[in-house]
């Protein structure tokens, strides 16, 4: 019992959440909890008021009080637990962890729950950086005290989490003790959902490949729709990888609506803002600008907004732009790179090529390019090459075209 306790120890005293127990009797919620967990998922309602009573005694609760409705906030945390990983959600996060709260919950043992569920939520749907950045290196001291499916569904959405905002020192998903054989067609289709993510940032086209058809066949057997709509995204990916612009269009389109039919909201915006951005990529500044509008009013996220500025930009919307830039102070979802990005915007809309304009861009390559996605990475470069273009300095245009040509070659070579 002293090993695990220490393995609290720092959870406990993180000062934000004073849950007001021992440390001891954390500890013991948290084995008590586990087996409550199997009798929960395997219907052995016999011995569960045992398990329940055990509970009660460890925090000297008056168990004829409390018992009915700390047994339902457990049934209901695992419930919506299932519900996130399944991708079986179809509320706004903030309102299921309001369900959740109740007046005095932090000086409960069930506010663990409670902060876990919100730390599930968060980085499933990406938001409220700081809130996770606080959380979830606290949860990795004691996240295998829970079930291994929320063990697993957090190691992965951690990683994912991390992935996204280019945090790579970070990410660690580690395969070695996962044995597939023993998963069900679901849990199956879960993971090697993940694992095409993980070689999609990684940029191992075949291991993205292999992994992407894995999942959608095990998706394709369960039938899970929410889930082989989310790897449309990969999916996107792949095409994009091969140059078929049409087609990453094509895909995205054709499934807003299928995301209408099975009310999969969170995942509409996503496509939409990528939609977007594809449109801009190709130079369709106007159907970028249609697409972004509609995402960053729903996300609030930068992405969107420098995006939608720089399509402005490119179609010599100054006054728009203008106003645009208004709003980057105000998102709630942001990316540094892309913040300092706008800033780029802010000087450039109206005199690109100034010295200013030079320094926020090197300024951007030296601190962000390595940790960059692959899309920033080659955006950043083309904006320096344009820009020393601009001013006849070819050693530097030169240099940098070499390093784009290194980050395509880098992105696929199909004729391996």
């Amino acid at each position: 019992m002293d090993y695990h306790v220490k393995r609290m120890s720092l959870f406990i005293k993180f000062k934000r959440m004073e849950i007001g127990i021992s440390q001891r009797d954390f500890a013991k919620s948290i084995f008590v909890s586990r087996s409550l967990i199997d009798n929960i998922e395997n219907g052995k309602l016999t011995s569960l008021n045992h398990h329940i009573d055990n509970i009660f005694e460890c925090f000297g609760l008056d168990k004829s009080q409390y018992i009915d409705d700390d047994y339902d906030f457990i049934k209901r945390f695992y419930t919506v637990i299932h519900r996130v990983i399944y991708y079986d959600l179809d509320k706004n996060p903030q309102d299921i962890i309001d369900e959740f709260y109740f007046k005095g919950i932090e000086n409960t043992y069930l506010y663990i729950y409670y902060q876990l569920l919100k730390t599930c939520l968060y980085s499933r749907e990406y938001l409220n950086d700081e809130f996770l950045f606080k959380y979830i290196p606290l949860f990795e001291n004691i996240i295998d005290q829970f079930d291994l499916l929320i063990q697993q569904f957090f190691q992965i959405t951690k990683y994912i989490y991390y992935k996204e905002k280019g945090m790579f020192n970070k990410c660690v998903l580690n395969d070695k003790n996962v044995n597939f054989d023993m998963m069900n067609n679901d849990m199956k289709s879960y993971y090697y959902h993940a694992y095409a993510l993980r070689y999609m940032y990684e940029g191992d086209f075949y291991k993205q490949f292999k992994y992407f058809n894995l999942a959608n066949e095990y998706c394709l057997k369960m039938n899970n729709q929410k889930r082989l709509i989310a790897l449309k995204i990969i999916e996107c990916d792949i095409y994009e990888k091969l140059g078929d612009m049409n087609k990453v269009i094509d895909i995205l389109y054709s499934n807003i609506k299928k995301i209408d039919e099975i009310n999969f909201t969170s995942m509409k915006y996503v496509f939409i803002s990528n939609l977007g951005i594809e449109y801009f990529k190709i130079k369709n500044y106007a159907y970028a600008i249609q697409c972004l509008k509609v995402s960053f009013l729903k996300n609030n996220d930068n992405l969107d907004l420098f995006y939608l500025i720089l399509s402005h930009m490119l179609l010599d919307n100054k006054n728009v732009v203008k106003r645009l830039l208004n709003y980057q102070y105000q998102v709630e979802c942001f990316n540094e790179i892309y913040y300092e990005l706008i800033e780029w915007c802010s000087k450039a809309y109206q005199r690109p090529y100034t010295k200013k304009c030079q320094y926020i861009l090197e300024r951007i390559y030296k601190r962000y390019f390595a940790s960059s996605s692959y899309d920033a990475k080659k955006l950043i470069l083309n904006l320096l090459i344009d820009n020393y273009e601009h001013h006849e300095d070819y050693q530097r245009v030169n240099n940098y075209q070499k390093e784009l040509i290194k980050l395509l070659e880098s992105r696929i070579n199909c004729e391996k």
